[in-house]
């Protein structure tokens, strides 16, 4: 009888077919890592802008008007009455409508335009957006037909909002239509009204000549140029169409002639209820 043969089976090494599963993973590995590198490289240069790009993109319920489409929306008279031997070029002579007509199809006021903060310095003007509103609309009941306020008129006149607050009421804090109201009476003198909101409602003021004042929160408005965090704002409306308002938005540096849906605007009017305990409601100023 012969002896058996010793048979040593090496416990610690791959078992057959290993291998090669071994050499797949390293070369599955190494993809990886280049696709992350390559990732990380494109990000850093075209993947950024793009991303930028998408970000920033347009929706059909919040983006900018263009001109052919505000050329084709009904002007409305300016209400300021200025005598002609008074009118220095940049105001425009016109009577305010003695009776409401009714709303027109599509409307749009020449409100000029301001960023609440002039020369980009938002830890100044952070909290200007009522001050903001209230110069565009003194500006233009004031009969400027100007495109925009020159910075170096809005930052002195936003600054002089700001300390009358401080010095009469305390502080600059976030206000109700109806104290932005009190803010234009007590400031410029003018007579305000706070009324219910409504399509009908906003499409009669413009008719009329008057821009409309809503209370609304930031990223309700769908609007991709402003930042991370959603805060208590006032936008002007100065225009509208069938399918929603045409604005001055001035908590963002692109905001002029920028474009809500009704279904977007009345979404962040009842978005800042909460905090501020005011419903849907709008504010009209006159002299």
């Amino acid at each position: 009888m012969g002896m058996a043969r010793r048979v040593i089976v090496d416990y610690g090494g791959p078992i057959p077919g290993e291998r090669r599963l071994l050499s797949r993973r390293r070369v599955i590995a190494l993809v990886g890592v280049l696709a992350v590198l390559a990732v990380a490289v494109f990000g850093a240069t075209e993947g950024r802008e793009l991303y930028r790009q998408w970000r920033d993109r347009p929706t059909a319920d919040s983006h900018p008007v263009d001109s052919d489409t505000l050329d084709n929306l009904q002007p409305v008279g300016n209400p300021a009455s200025i005598p002609d031997d008074e009118f220095d070029g940049r105001h425009q002579p016109t009577v305010w409508p003695s009776a409401s007509p009714s709303p027109r199809p599509t409307a749009v006021l020449k409100v000029p335009y301001s960023v609440q903060a002039p020369r980009g310095n938002w830890k100044v003007f952070e909290e200007a957006c009522e001050e903001d509103v209230l110069l565009m609309y003194h500006d233009y009941l004031d009969g400027d037909h100007r495109d925009n306020i020159p910075a170096d008129e809005a930052d002195p006149a936003l600054r002089a909002l700001q300390q009358w607050q401080v010095t009469n009421w305390g502080g600059e804090k976030d206000l109700t239509l109806e104290r932005t109201g009190q803010l234009a009476e007590a400031y410029y003198g003018y007579k305000y009204e706070v009324m219910t909101a409504t399509i009908e409602s906003i499409k009669a003021q413009v008719s009329l000549g008057r821009p409309v004042i809503i209370p609304v929160m930031t990223h309700s408005l769908q609007n991709p140029h402003y930042g991370p965090k959603s805060v208590y704002h006032e936008v002007l409306i100065k225009g509208y169409k069938d399918d929603g308002v045409v604005t001055n938005d001035g908590g963002v540096q692109e905001g002029k002639n920028w474009f809500y849906s009704w279904s977007v605007m009345f979404g962040a009017i009842d978005a800042q209820t909460p905090k501020m305990s005011q419903g849907r409601l709008i504010l009209v100023l006159s002299k």
